[in-house]
Protein backbone atom coordinates (compact mmCIF):
# COMPACT_ATOMS: atom_id res chain seq x y z
CA UNK A 1 0.00 0.00 0.00
CA UNK A 2 1.12 3.55 -0.61
CA UNK A 3 0.78 6.48 1.78
CA UNK A 4 -2.68 7.47 0.51
CA UNK A 5 -3.98 3.91 0.88
CA UNK A 6 -2.50 3.58 4.36
CA UNK A 7 -4.13 6.85 5.39
CA UNK A 8 -7.50 5.58 4.11
CA UNK A 9 -7.08 2.38 6.13
CA UNK A 10 -6.22 4.38 9.25
CA UNK A 11 -9.36 6.50 8.81
CA UNK A 12 -11.38 3.30 8.57
CA UNK A 13 -9.94 2.00 11.84
CA UNK A 14 -10.67 5.23 13.73
CA UNK A 15 -14.03 5.82 12.01
CA UNK A 16 -12.97 9.16 10.56
CA UNK A 17 -14.30 10.10 7.08
CA UNK A 18 -11.91 11.39 4.47
CA UNK A 19 -12.10 15.22 4.45
CA UNK A 20 -12.16 15.13 0.65
CA UNK A 21 -15.49 13.28 0.73
CA UNK A 22 -17.14 15.41 3.42
CA UNK A 23 -15.81 18.87 2.64
CA UNK A 24 -14.82 19.39 6.26
CA UNK A 25 -11.43 19.38 7.93
CA UNK A 26 -12.28 16.49 10.23
CA UNK A 27 -10.84 15.72 13.65
CA UNK A 28 -7.61 14.28 12.23
CA UNK A 29 -6.00 16.14 9.34
CA UNK A 30 -4.10 14.35 6.60
CA UNK A 31 -0.74 15.74 7.84
CA UNK A 32 -1.50 14.42 11.35
CA UNK A 33 -2.28 10.94 10.04
CA UNK A 34 0.76 11.05 7.75
CA UNK A 35 2.95 11.75 10.79
CA UNK A 36 1.55 8.76 12.65
CA UNK A 37 1.90 6.56 9.56
CA UNK A 38 5.57 7.50 9.32
CA UNK A 39 6.17 6.76 13.00
CA UNK A 40 4.54 3.37 12.52
CA UNK A 41 6.48 2.78 9.31
CA UNK A 42 9.74 3.46 11.12
CA UNK A 43 8.78 1.05 13.90
CA UNK A 44 7.88 -1.72 11.46
CA UNK A 45 11.02 -1.13 9.41
CA UNK A 46 13.12 -1.42 12.58
CA UNK A 47 11.34 -4.65 13.48
CA UNK A 48 12.09 -5.98 10.01
CA UNK A 49 15.75 -5.01 10.36
CA UNK A 50 16.11 -6.60 13.79
CA UNK A 51 15.16 -10.07 12.57
CA UNK A 52 17.31 -10.21 9.48
CA UNK A 53 15.42 -8.15 6.93
CA UNK A 54 17.79 -5.25 7.33
CA UNK A 55 18.30 -4.42 3.69
CA UNK A 56 15.03 -4.72 1.79
CA UNK A 57 16.19 -2.08 -0.69
CA UNK A 58 19.81 -3.14 -1.16
CA UNK A 59 21.39 -1.95 -4.41
CA UNK A 60 24.92 -1.61 -5.68
CA UNK A 61 26.65 1.17 -7.55
CA UNK A 62 29.94 0.77 -9.42
CA UNK A 63 32.41 3.56 -10.08
CA UNK A 64 36.06 4.03 -10.91
CA UNK A 65 38.42 6.02 -8.74
CA UNK A 66 40.22 9.02 -10.16
CA UNK A 67 43.95 8.67 -10.69
CA UNK A 68 46.37 11.41 -9.66
CA UNK A 69 47.36 13.81 -12.42
CA UNK A 70 49.94 16.50 -12.83
CA UNK A 71 47.22 19.03 -12.04
CA UNK A 72 46.24 17.20 -8.86
CA UNK A 73 49.21 15.14 -7.74
CA UNK A 74 47.57 14.31 -4.43
CA UNK A 75 44.77 12.40 -6.14
CA UNK A 76 41.20 12.12 -4.92
CA UNK A 77 40.05 10.26 -1.81
CA UNK A 78 36.44 11.46 -1.55
CA UNK A 79 33.47 10.54 -3.73
CA UNK A 80 29.84 11.65 -3.43
CA UNK A 81 27.25 9.08 -2.39
CA UNK A 82 24.00 8.70 -4.36
CA UNK A 83 21.32 11.03 -3.05
CA UNK A 84 18.94 8.19 -2.19
CA UNK A 85 21.49 6.21 -0.15
CA UNK A 86 20.50 5.84 3.50
CA UNK A 87 23.31 3.49 4.55
CA UNK A 88 26.57 2.14 3.16
CA UNK A 89 26.44 -1.59 3.82
CA UNK A 90 29.61 -2.81 2.14
CA UNK A 91 32.42 -1.44 -0.07
CA UNK A 92 34.37 -3.69 -2.41
CA UNK A 93 37.47 -3.34 -4.56
CA UNK A 94 36.64 -5.28 -7.69
CA UNK A 95 39.06 -7.49 -9.55
CA UNK A 96 39.40 -7.27 -13.30
CA UNK A 97 37.08 -10.24 -13.83
CA UNK A 98 34.71 -9.41 -10.89
CA UNK A 99 35.32 -12.93 -9.56
CA UNK A 100 36.96 -12.13 -6.26
CA UNK A 101 36.07 -8.70 -4.87
CA UNK A 102 38.06 -7.52 -1.84
CA UNK A 103 36.04 -6.03 0.98
CA UNK A 104 37.32 -2.69 2.26
CA UNK A 105 37.31 -2.22 6.02
CA UNK A 106 35.43 0.72 7.51
CA UNK A 107 37.17 3.32 9.63
CA UNK A 108 34.89 4.99 12.15
CA UNK A 109 35.23 8.15 14.21
CA UNK A 110 36.72 8.22 16.75
CA UNK A 111 39.45 5.67 16.29
CA UNK A 112 40.50 6.22 12.71
CA UNK A 113 43.79 7.54 14.09
CA UNK A 114 44.91 3.91 14.41
CA UNK A 115 45.07 3.71 10.65
CA UNK A 116 48.71 3.64 9.37
CA UNK A 117 49.97 7.05 8.27
CA UNK A 118 47.06 8.61 10.13
CA UNK A 119 44.97 10.49 9.52
CA UNK A 120 43.57 8.82 6.37
CA UNK A 121 42.94 12.25 4.86
CA UNK A 122 46.69 12.56 4.40
CA UNK A 123 48.05 12.43 0.89
CA UNK A 124 49.51 8.95 1.18
CA UNK A 125 48.83 7.07 -2.05
CA UNK A 126 48.19 3.39 -2.67
CA UNK A 127 45.61 0.69 -3.27
CA UNK A 128 42.49 1.45 -1.20
CA UNK A 129 42.08 -0.86 1.80
CA UNK A 130 39.74 1.18 4.01
CA UNK A 131 36.88 3.65 3.74
CA UNK A 132 34.99 6.02 5.99
CA UNK A 133 31.85 8.09 5.64
CA UNK A 134 31.68 11.86 5.95
CA UNK A 135 28.14 13.19 5.57
CA UNK A 136 27.16 12.43 1.96
CA UNK A 137 30.65 11.40 0.91
CA UNK A 138 32.74 8.25 1.05
CA UNK A 139 36.50 8.58 1.49
CA UNK A 140 38.97 5.87 0.47
CA UNK A 141 42.26 5.26 2.20
CA UNK A 142 44.97 5.29 1.12
CA UNK A 143 44.09 7.83 -1.53
CA UNK A 144 43.95 5.82 -4.78
CA UNK A 145 47.18 5.98 -6.73
CA UNK A 146 45.42 4.88 -9.90
CA UNK A 147 42.10 3.90 -11.40
CA UNK A 148 40.37 1.22 -9.32
CA UNK A 149 36.88 -0.24 -9.82
CA UNK A 150 34.83 0.15 -6.64
CA UNK A 151 31.42 -1.31 -5.80
CA UNK A 152 29.22 0.28 -3.15
CA UNK A 153 26.44 -1.78 -1.60
CA UNK A 154 23.82 0.69 -0.41
CA UNK A 155 20.59 0.57 1.50
CA UNK A 156 18.04 2.89 -0.10
CA UNK A 157 15.21 2.01 2.27
CA UNK A 158 12.69 4.83 2.49
CA UNK A 159 11.57 5.39 6.07
CA UNK A 160 9.74 8.70 5.55
CA UNK A 161 6.76 8.58 3.22
CA UNK A 162 6.25 12.05 1.79
CA UNK A 163 4.24 11.66 -1.40
CA UNK A 164 0.90 9.86 -1.52
CA UNK A 165 2.44 7.39 -3.98
CA UNK A 166 5.37 6.49 -1.67
CA UNK A 167 5.38 2.85 -0.57
CA UNK A 168 7.03 1.38 2.56
CA UNK A 169 9.88 -1.07 2.12
CA UNK A 170 8.31 -3.23 4.86
CA UNK A 171 6.87 -6.44 3.30
CA UNK A 172 3.62 -5.56 1.53
CA UNK A 173 1.57 -8.37 3.07
CA UNK A 174 2.10 -6.73 6.47
CA UNK A 175 1.47 -3.09 5.53
CA UNK A 176 -1.73 -3.25 7.58
CA UNK A 177 0.49 -3.34 10.69
CA UNK A 178 1.56 0.21 9.86
CA UNK A 179 -2.06 1.37 9.59
CA UNK A 180 -3.07 -0.38 12.82
CA UNK A 181 -0.21 1.15 14.79
CA UNK A 182 -0.89 4.58 13.27
CA UNK A 183 -4.53 4.23 14.31
CA UNK A 184 -3.48 3.64 17.92
CA UNK A 185 -1.33 6.77 17.82
CA UNK A 186 -4.18 8.80 16.34
CA UNK A 187 -6.52 7.80 19.14
CA UNK A 188 -4.25 9.38 21.75
CA UNK A 189 -5.66 12.72 20.56
CA UNK A 190 -9.20 11.43 21.28
CA UNK A 191 -8.38 9.74 24.59
CA UNK A 192 -11.20 11.53 26.46
CA UNK A 193 -13.89 10.66 23.92
CA UNK A 194 -16.34 7.85 24.83
CA UNK A 195 -15.38 4.51 23.31
CA UNK A 196 -11.80 5.47 22.49
CA UNK A 197 -10.28 3.09 25.02
CA UNK A 198 -12.25 0.18 23.61
CA UNK A 199 -11.18 0.90 20.04
CA UNK A 200 -7.56 1.40 21.12
CA UNK A 201 -7.63 -1.93 22.95
CA UNK A 202 -8.96 -3.75 19.91
CA UNK A 203 -6.34 -2.15 17.66
CA UNK A 204 -3.60 -3.05 20.14
CA UNK A 205 -4.69 -6.69 20.11
CA UNK A 206 -4.86 -6.62 16.32
CA UNK A 207 -1.33 -5.24 16.15
CA UNK A 208 -0.03 -7.93 18.50
CA UNK A 209 -1.69 -10.61 16.42
CA UNK A 210 -0.26 -9.29 13.16
CA UNK A 211 3.18 -8.79 14.74
CA UNK A 212 3.03 -12.41 15.85
CA UNK A 213 2.11 -13.46 12.31
CA UNK A 214 5.01 -11.45 10.96
CA UNK A 215 7.56 -12.86 13.42
CA UNK A 216 6.29 -16.39 12.84
CA UNK A 217 6.80 -15.97 9.11
CA UNK A 218 10.50 -15.44 9.87
CA UNK A 219 10.68 -18.44 12.20
CA UNK A 220 10.28 -16.54 15.49
CA UNK A 221 7.73 -17.13 18.20
CA UNK A 222 4.81 -14.93 19.10
CA UNK A 223 6.05 -11.43 19.94
CA UNK A 224 4.58 -8.32 21.52
CA UNK A 225 5.69 -4.74 21.24
CA UNK A 226 6.79 -3.16 24.52
CA UNK A 227 5.97 0.29 23.13
CA UNK A 228 2.30 -0.71 23.06
CA UNK A 229 2.30 -0.67 26.85
CA UNK A 230 3.19 3.03 26.78
CA UNK A 231 0.49 3.76 24.22
CA UNK A 232 -2.08 1.85 26.26
CA UNK A 233 -1.35 4.14 29.19
CA UNK A 234 -1.66 7.26 27.06
CA UNK A 235 -5.00 6.07 25.73
CA UNK A 236 -6.30 5.36 29.23
CA UNK A 237 -6.78 1.59 29.19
Amino acid sequence: MNLAELRTMVRGFINEPDPASTGSTGFWTNPEINTHVNVANGKCASLHSSIGGAFPSLVYVDFNTTAPTSASPGGFSGYALPSDATEVVRVELLSSNLAAPVRLEELKFPGYEAYPNSPPLSQSLGTPTHFFIRKAQIDLAPTPDGIYPIRLWLNTRKITLSEDTDTPSFPAEYHDMIAVYAGILCLIKASLMPGTASVSSRLAEMYRMREGDFLSSYGFGQGASSSLDVIRGLNGY
